[in-house]
């Protein structure tokens, strides 16, 4: 058996494990001879997955789409589960920055090398929206971008003669004033034990240098102080623990917080909560390494195993990837289109709230993703502790501590690297 093959299965059997051998069934039956293209997601009916379904089934007449929810936390796994058993989708909706190196380990994917040389919509995403494997092969495509953002309540900055801040010290001496005050909530984000909140976390890492591979830095104990200070001084809500990136900015759109680290996606929740107060939005604030951000979002991709593999591209490539459904996506989320010419569109690019989202995408702005199969594991971990210290259970230093010691366990127990 080749080295490869041997990593592979090892694969599969961890994600066994994982998910317990449950395989989300492949396919569902088509009426009246139709094709049938399954999509595995785990964000369920998304309503710009529907959108695209729509659009494509619009030139498709002949295809039926069906979406199969798959939580989040299983979702790598149990496509790893299924391709072990030769078995899977048609049109893998996932989590890359999870989730990638995993699942490229575990053969899910197939190699679209060849469509995305010769599709004039790919030809507008840069070398980064192209997930590859070691080989260099392309077996994923950035679909959409998401990205973390300081969103502010510009009326309360006025009432304290207070502008959006660029660096971290900046917003740091803001939230004493609103603090001392005591009229205002000065900031909320996600903490609450999970990934998601690990990704938080990060955004005030990296603009000081500290990424997954050097969390030992003494800098790690520096921003987990800063930002347990916020707690501690009043300027955090003091369940903050238990609070989720989405709840955040609900909690934001009540109006009495200042500033809130946000998701570009949360456009389409400003829109539909019409706030009677002024919004704003700014890149997050920059640290001694300058400014630092990790993407993420969702990527598209032909299953393994897929029963329709041609149509199944044709999917990605025609609605995914068109001019069209990226905008489509960009106006009904906020997600940030992959697509360079998309992004430089006015109605992307100035528009008022998502353009410093766009501007954050800068080239030399991002930071690496760590590249081994037990990343998700990794950052469920780190969520945890982080969520722990703004629990109280832990102070700072044993944040760092624990944070580092969990996710060099994880990532030992995967393919060794960081």
């Amino acid at each position: 058996m080749r080295k490869g093959m041997r990593f592979s299965a090892m694969v599969a059997a961890a994600a066994c494990a994982l998910s317990g051998c449950v395989v989300t069934p492949k396919t569902f039956q088509a009426a009246d001879g139709k094709q049938a293209l399954t999509v595995w997601s785990y964000m369920g009916e998304d309503p710009s997955l529907v959108a695209l379904k729509d659009q494509f089934l619009e030139t498709h007449p002949d295809v039926e789409v069906e979406f199969v929810a798959v939580p989040i936390n299983s979702f790598g796994p149990k496509l790893v589960a299924a391709a072990a058993q030769g078995e899977g989708p048609d049109v893998i909706v996932g989590n890359p920055v999870a989730d990638f190196s995993l699942t490229a380990a575990g053969g899910t994917y197939a190699d679209i090398t060849e469509q995305v040389e010769q599709s004039d919509n790919v030809a507008q995403l840069a070398d980064q929206a192209l997930w590859r494997d070691d080989d260099g092969r392309v077996l994923a495509l950035q679909w959409r971008y998401n990205v973390l953002g300081l969103w502010f309540n510009r009326t309360i900055l006025d009432e304290y003669g207070l502008e959006a801040p660029e660096t971290i010290d900046e917003l740091d001496a803001a939230l004493d004033v609103i603090a001392n005050d005591g009229k205002y909530q000065g900031i909320t984000l996600g903490a609450d034990p999970t990934l998601q909140s690990t990704w938080a976390l990060m955004q005030w890492l990296l603009p000081e240098g500290v990424n997954y591979c050097n969390l030992d830095s003494p800098r790690t104990v520096e921003v987990l102080d800063m930002i347990n200070s916020w707690r501690l001084e009043g300027a955090m809500p003091a369940d903050i623990s238990t609070v989720s990136v989405n709840i955040a900015f609900q909690r934001f759109l009540a109006g009495d917080t200042a500033f809130v680290e946000g998701g570009s996606w949360e456009l389409r929740n400003l829109m539909a909560a019409d706030p009677d107060f002024e919004v704003g939005t700014a890149p997050m604030p920059g640290g001694r390494d300058g400014s630092g951000i990790s993407f993420a979002g969702e990527s598209v991709a032909v299953g393994a195993f897929a029963d329709h593999p041609d149509l199944a591209w044709e999917f990605i490539d025609t609605a995914f990837m068109s001019e069209a459904g990226q905008l489509t996506t960009f106006e009904l989320i906020g997600a940030i289109p992959t697509r360079d010419d998309v992004r430089a569109d006015p109605r992307v690019g100035e528009h008022p709230i998502s353009g410093p989202f766009v501007t954050q995408l800068d080239p030399a702005n991002l930071r690496p993703w760590p590249d081994n199969v037990r990343t998700l594991d990794a950052q469920t971990d780190l969520g945890v502790v982080f969520s722990n210290m703004l629990a109280g259970a832990l102070t700072p230093a044993e944040a760092a501590e624990q944070g580092l010691e969990r996710v060099q366990t994880a990532f030992e127990r995967g393919n060794g690297g960081c």
